[in-house]
C-alpha cells in the first residue's frame, strides 16, 4: 500500500491537520523534477543547436545564453528550496503539535497521582469514606482517555517518522542528492521523536489501574473506529445550530405569519427558514440539507396544481413533481461542463493554461487573481455561468492544493472567480437564465433587445464591475499570504496528439452550440441536449470512462437539484408571489430611475435566499408587467435581471458560488465556508447593485437611446 493511501487509513482523523503533508511534499518533489528536466531539455536543445560551431564561437554563444540558463539553474534551486521551508515548517507543526499534547498528558497524570494521594490518611490508609460506583468509573474513564491518546501519539510519531524518511528519501531519488543521512540525524534529535516521556506516561499510567483492563478498552475503541461506532453517525452534525434550526422550524409552524387560510405559504415559509438555516450555520452537510428538501416538500403537502391553483397535490403527486424538478435541464448542462472538465484533465490541457498564466503573473499573484476572474467572466459570456465555473476551477485546482486550506489568497481566488462568473452571468442573453428570460419576457410584451445591444450595454458595465471586484477582494481579503504563484508540473513530452486535437475541436463546437443557441433553438431544442450530445461522442467513443463519469461532482449536482425543488416548492405554494407582491405595493411612487432602484433593491433582497434560477422565472413575469405601466419596459427590466445575478450574500444563491464553496483540499475539506462569503458577499452585492442602477442604468439609455421623462409614475396596485 502506498504510504498516502496508508497516511489517511491510520492517522486519527481529530489530528489530521498535524500529520507531515506527505501529498503536498510529493507535488513539490514534482516541481523540482520538472524544473531539472526543463532545465536538462534547454541545454540539450542548445547542444544540438550548436553542436557543429567552433570552439570560439562556442564561447560567444555560451556568455549569449548564460544567463537564461542561470534562470533556470535558480528556478531548480527555488523548488528545492521550497522544498525544504515546507519539509522544516511539517516538523514544526509535528513537534508543537507533540509537545503540546504530552504537556497536557503529564498534567492530567499529576492531577489523577494527587487525587489518589489526597484520598489516603496520614497513615497511608485509604480514607473510610468510600467513593462511590460513578466515581470510580469516571476516575477509570479518565485513565483510559490518557492511555488511549499516549497510544495514538505513539503511532503519530511513528508515521510522521517514516512519512519524513520516505519523503526525503524520494527527493534524494529525484535530485541524485544524499540528504537523507543528515537529515534523519536531525529527526533524531527532535522532541517528538527522541524524547521517552510518552513511556514514562503510560508506566505512571499502569501503575494506577490494571494495564490489561486498559489495553482491552483501547483495543474496542480501536475496533469501533475501524467500523465505524455509532457516534461517528453524526460526526458532520453540528448539534447547536441543529437545534436553533429546527427550533425556528417548529416556532414558524407555530405562530401565523401568512395571510389566513394559506397554510401551504405558512408550513413553506417555515421550510424554506429551515433549510437556509441549515446551509448558512451548516449544521448538517450541504449536499444532505439538500436531500431533505424533496422530502419536506412532500411530507408538508406544500405544492398546488398548477392547472388549479386552489387545489393541493397529493403526496404521490407531489413526489412526482419534485423528482422531476430534482433533475432538469441545467443538472444536464453542468454535467456537459463537468465532461469538458474531463477531457481537458486526459489531455492536461488545464494544466497547460494554468502553467501559461503562472509563467506571465508567477511573482504577482493579485494580477494572477484578475487573470483568473477575467478567464470566468469571458468564459461565462459565451458557455453560461453554469459551465464556465466548472472549468476555471479544473484550471485552478493545480495551484490552490498548494496552499493551505486556511489560505486567504485560496479563498480570495475562489470567491474572486465565483464573483467574475456572476458578472459574467450578465454578459450576453445566453450567459444565464435570468437574461434569456428578460428578452424572452420582453419580446413577449413586443418589446425586443437584439444580442449586440444587450452586449454593447453589459459588457463594459461588467468589466469595470470585474475590476472593481478585484480591488474591492484585495481591500478586504488582503491576501499577504501568497508571494508567488507555485509553478505547474505537466508532462514536457507530450505531443499534440489527435486525441488533444478532437477534444478541442469538440469542445469548440459545443461552445459554439451553446452561444448560437438562439439561432438552433430550433433544431436542439434546449441547452441540455447539446451537452449530452459533447457526453455521448466522450463516453460513446472511449475518449472518456465509466470512471470519470464517476467522478463527476454529484454532490454539486444534487446540491443544485435540492435547490431547484425548494425553488418549486416557493413558487407552487404562492409563497414568492406573495411576498413580492407586498413589497412591489409598497414600493414608492417616483420616476422611471426612482422605480428601478426600488425595483433592484427588491430583488436583490428576495434573491439572496432563493437561487437565480427561481428568482428569475417569479420576479421577472410581475416586474415586465409593471414596466410596460412605466411606459419604458427595457430600463427596470434589464436592470432586474443584472440584479439577480448581483445577489452573491450567500453561497446557494448561485451555481458560481457552489461550485467555489464545495472545492477541497487533499484532506477532504472546503476552503470555503458560508461565513466566507457573508464577509464579502453582502457588501459587494450592494456595490453591484448601485453600479447597476447607476453606470448600467446610463448604459441603457445611451444604447437602447431612451429620452427619460423625469415625471413621476404611479405604479397600479
Amino acid at each position: 500500500m502506498k504510504f498516502g493511501k496508508q497516511l489517511e487509513i491510520s492517522a486519527n482523523p481529530e489530528w489530521r491537520d498535524y500529520y507531515v503533508q506527505y501529498k503536498r511534499l510529493k507535488r513539490l518533489i514534482k516541481r523540482v523534477a520538472f524544473e531539472v528536466e526543463k532545465q536538462q531539455n534547454k541545454q540539450h536543445k542548445l547542444q544540438q543547436k550548436y553542436e557543429h560551431e567552433s570552439e570560439a564561437q562556442l564561447q560567444v554563444v555560451v556568455d549569449e545564453t548564460h544567463p537564461l540558463l542561470k534562470s533556470i539553474v535558480d528556478e531548480v534551486q527555488d523548488a528545492k528550496n521550497q522544498f525544504w521551508e515546507v519539509t522544516d515548517a511539517n516538523l514544526k507543526i509535528v513537534n508543537d503539535f507533540y509537545v503540546g499534547k504530552i504537556v497536557k498528558m503529564q498534567r492530567s497524570v499529576r492531577e489523577f497521582e494527587a487525587m489518589l494521594q489526597d484520598e489516603q490518611t496520614t497513615t497511608g490508609h485509604v480514607h473510610t469514606r468510600s467513593r462511590t460506583h460513578s466515581q470510580v468509573d469516571h476516575s477509570f474513564a479518565v485513565l483510559q482517555d490518557s492511555y488511549d491518546t499516549l497510544v495514538d501519539l505513539r503511532t503519530f510519531i511513528q508515521i510522521n517518522h517514516s512519512g519524513f524518511r520516505k519523503i526525503v528519501k524520494k527527493f534524494d531519488k529525484t535530485t541524485k542528492a544524499h540528504t537523507l543521512d543528515t537529515f534523519m540525524e536531525r529527526l533524531s534529535n527532535e522532541r517528538f521523536y527522541a524524547s521517552t516521556e510518552i513511556d514514562d506516561l503510560l508506566e505512571r499510567v499502569f501503575g494506577l489501574t490494571s494495564r490489561d483492563k486498559l489495553e482491552a478498552g483501547n483495543m474496542e475503541r480501536r475496533m469501533q473506529r475501524m467500523q465505524g461506532d455509532q457516534n461517528s453517525l453524526f460526526r458532520k452534525v453540528k448539534p447547536i445550530p441543529l437545534g436553533i434550526s429546527l427550533a425556528l422550524f417548529v416556532l414558524l409552524l407555530s405562530v401565523r405569519i401568512t395571510p389566513k387560510g394559506e397554510d401551504a405559504q405558512q408550513k413553506c415559509l417555515a421550510m424554506l427558514v429551515f433549510v437556509t438555516t441549515l446551509w448558512v450555520t451548516e449544521a448538517l452537510p450541504y449536499f444532505a440539507t439538500a436531500l431533505l428538501v424533496p422530502c419536506l416538500v412532500v411530507f408538508m403537502n406544500i405544492l398546488n396544481d398548477k392547472a388549479n391553483p386552489d387545489r393541493l397535490l397529493t403526496p404521490k403527486q407531489s413526489a412526482k413533481e419534485v423528482m422531476s424538478a430534482l433533475v432538469n435541464h441545467t443538472t444536464i448542462l453542468i454535467m456537459g461542463g463537468y465532461s469538458i472538465s474531463a477531457a481537458f484533465a486526459k489531455c492536461q490541457i488545464e494544466l497547460y493554461i494554468a502553467a501559461f498564466l503562472q509563467r506571465r503573473f508567477k511573482k504577482r499573484p493579485n494580477l494572477f487573481l484578475l487573470a483568473i476572474m477575467l478567464m470566468g467572466l469571458f468564459l461565462s459570456m459565451w458557455i453560461s455561468n453554469h459551465t464556465a465555473p466548472v472549468l476555471c476551477v479544473s484550471v485552478l485546482l493545480p495551484i490552490i492544493r498548494d496552499f493551505p486550506t486556511n489560505s486567504t489568497y485560496a479563498k480570495t481566488l475562489l470567491i474572486g472567480l465565483a464573483f467574475a462568473c456572476n458578472l459574467g452571468g450578465m454578459m450576453t442573453p445566453i450567459s444565464s437564465l435570468q437574461n434569456t428570460l428578460a428578452v424572452s419576457f420582453l419580446e413577449k410584451a413586443g418589446y425586443t433587445v437584439t444580442f449586440g445591444q444587450w452586449m454593447a450595454l453589459a459588457v463594459p458595465f461588467c468589466t469595470v464591475g470585474t475590476i472593481l471586484c478585484w480591488v474591492f477582494l484585495l481591500w478586504v481579503m488582503d491576501p499577504q499570504d501568497a508571494k508567488y504563484i507555485p509553478q505547474i508540473v505537466y508532462d514536457q513530452k507530450q505531443k499534440i496528439s489527435s486525441l488533444h486535437v478532437v477534444v478541442i475541436a469538440l469542445t469548440l463546437l459545443t461552445i459554439f452550440l451553446w452561444a448560437s443557441f438562439s439561432v438552433t433553438s430550433a433544431t436542439f431544442g434546449d441547452l441540455g441536449i447539446i451537452s449530452l450530445m459533447f457526453m455521448f461522442v466522450m463516453f460513446g467513443t472511449g475518449m472518456l470512462s465509466q470512471f470519470d463519469f464517476n467522478s463527476f461532482s454529484w454532490h454539486i449536482l444534487f446540491l443544485i437539484g435540492g435547490g431547484n425543488v425548494l425553488g418549486e416548492a416557493v413558487q407552487r405554494s404562492g409563497l414568492l408571489d406573495t411576498l413580492s407582491q407586498s413589497v412591489i405595493h409598497a414600493l414608492p411612487s417616483g420616476n422611471v430611475w426612482m422605480v428601478t432602484v426600488s425595483l433592484c433593491g427588491l430583488v436583490i433582497g428576495l434573491t439572496t435566499f432563493v437561487s437565480h434560477t427561481v428568482a428569475s422565472i417569479i420576479l421577472l413575469p410581475i416586474i415586465v408587467e409593471m414596466a410596460i405601466q412605466i411606459g419604458h419596459p427595457h430600463i427596470p427590466v434589464i436592470c432586474c435581471a443584472l440584479a439577480i445575478s448581483a445577489a452573491m450574500a450567500l453561497p446557494f444563491s448561485s451555481f458560481p458560488n457552489i461550485n467555489s464553496l464545495l472545492v477541497l483540499d487533499d484532506h477532504g475539506q472546503p476552503y470555503l465556508e458560508v461565513k466566507d462569503f457573508l464577509r464579502v458577499g453582502v457588501t459587494f452585492s450592494l456595490i453591484t447593485v448601485s453600479l447597476i442602477v447607476t453606470l448600467g442604468y446610463g448604459l441603457i439609455v445611451f444604447v437602447l437611446g431612451y429620452n427619460i421623462d423625469p415625471t413621476p409614475i404611479m405604479i397600479d396596485p
